[in-house]
């Protein structure tokens, strides 16, 4: 599998699970499944009738693994500018996971669902770049692992006795700013990065070290000194997005779509069996320069243009991008950026106009990297590796 696509394509981020029989590439092939897989690989039996769902969140591999260049074997997804990634800390606050009644309420508005039916109740922080005692296998196989929230036994909001089986129920999760009554996964309640957050409000810190790896480069402009930007960048970005995901596509579903969607919405709980779903944080969307989700192939160099040198290595945090005009983006030195790629052109295909690095906004009114950052981070959470979810404000009615 090719690790980067061209700009056009969809970019092919899953292997499918040995033990589920559901494909989660995102070029899905049909395949017949029973009622206890809808869900993708029921665990256990129960000697109830009702079944049960357990939750478990993941930043996949690559959020312990890190992103390698040149990619290794079997790793779905690198910077196409060169630079190896890696997280020392994927924080992340989540707040709740619930069910509702009728994901397919409207062809035309995901937001719109039945009532909550179900839920299952945080916060929690979890470290996703962590994988020690407690973690369990992630529903993508690769060696991806999860951290388990809990169970949901039965309908706890809405009287029933269980759930029904012929049903599938819209599924939405939040994630919160940070607070003292967390459930710790993968961390401790002194650790430092933890405590910032805390200090801060965060609801999703991430720390690490990026190094530029690439060779035999192609560039818009050959005449521009790459050599003034950085090779190894700390960095360290905050995020104040308490958002909800609402009634997401699951992309371990086979049957058809509503409208132009890609998955069908909602998870079945099998009869008598524990489903699991996961919530997937992909977190290549901080590095993407568009917020189209089908496009989005990750870039560092725009980041390393505006970190700052401090000793022998380059310190970035959000702050430093707010000072970056966006869309068109400029070095430190306000000099125009040029896009670059170390991967082969049959790989990933330069943009040729604009001939700079340039955000793709989708027409929305960002005027800053770093607000464009923030809106790709509000994004970040699916279900089941690729399901989209729709995106809302904490305080915002739907």
């Amino acid at each position: 599998m090719n690790h980067v696509l061209k700009p056009t394509q969809k970019q092919a981020r899953r292997d499918c699970p040995v033990t589920s029989g559901l494909a989660t590439d995102l070029k899905r092939t049909a395949l017949a499944s029973t009622l206890a897989l809808v869900l993708g690989g029921c665990s256990t039996t129960d000697a109830t009738s009702g079944g049960s769902l357990e939750v478990i969140v993941s930043g996949e591999s690559l959020a312990f693994s890190g992103y390698q260049f040149p990619a290794t074997p079997g790793q779905e997804v690198a910077f196409v500018d060169g630079w190896s990634v890696s997280f020392d800390k994927v924080l992340v606050v989540l707040d709740e996971v619930w069910l509702s009644e009728m994901p397919d309420k409207s062809s035309t508005n995901q937001a719109l669902m039945g009532s909550r039916v179900a839920s299952l109740k945080g916060p929690w922080v979890a470290d996703l770049a962590a994988t020690g005692t407690g973690s369990v296998a992630g529903r993508n196989g690769g060696g991806e692992r999860a951290w388990p929230l809990g169970t949901i036994d039965h309908p706890n909001e809405s009287g029933a006795d269980s759930f029904d089986p012929s049903q599938r129920y819209a599924l939405s999760f939040s994630f919160a700013t940070a607070t003292k009554s967390v459930k710790f996964l993968g961390l401790k309640s002194t650790d430092p990065d933890w405590l910032d957050m805390l200090r801060q409000g965060y609801s999703h810190l991430f720390v690490g070290t990026a190094q530029f790896r690439g060779s035999q480069c192609r560039t818009t402009n050959p005449a521009y000194d790459f050599a003034t930007l950085p090779t190894t960048v700390r960095f360290r970005l905050g995020f104040r997005e308490p958002v909800i995901s609402d009634n997401c596509q699951n992309s371990e579903l086979t049957g058809t779509p509503l409208g132009g969607e890609e998955f069908q919405r909602g998870v079945q709980i099998p009869e008598g069996k524990q489903g699991q779903l996961q919530v997937t944080l992909h977190t290549d969307h901080l590095f993407w320069t568009t917020t189209q989700h089908d496009a989005g192939v990750p870039h560092f160099d725009h980041f390393a243009a505006r970190a700052r040198v401090q000793g022998p290595r380059a310190e970035l945090e959000l702050g430093d991008l707010e000072r970056a005009p966006a869309p068109r983006l400029l070095d430190l030195k306000a000099k125009e950026l040029p896009w670059r790629s170390c991967v082969p052109e049959t790989e990933y295909i330069l943009p040729l106009a604009p001939s700079t690095v340039t955000l793709d906004t989708s027409d929305a009114t960002i005027t800053s990297l770093a607000a464009f950052v923030r809106q790709n981070a509000r994004t970040m959470g699916h279900m089941n590796a690729d399901g989209l979810c729709y995106v809302r404000s904490k305080d915002a009615s739907r």
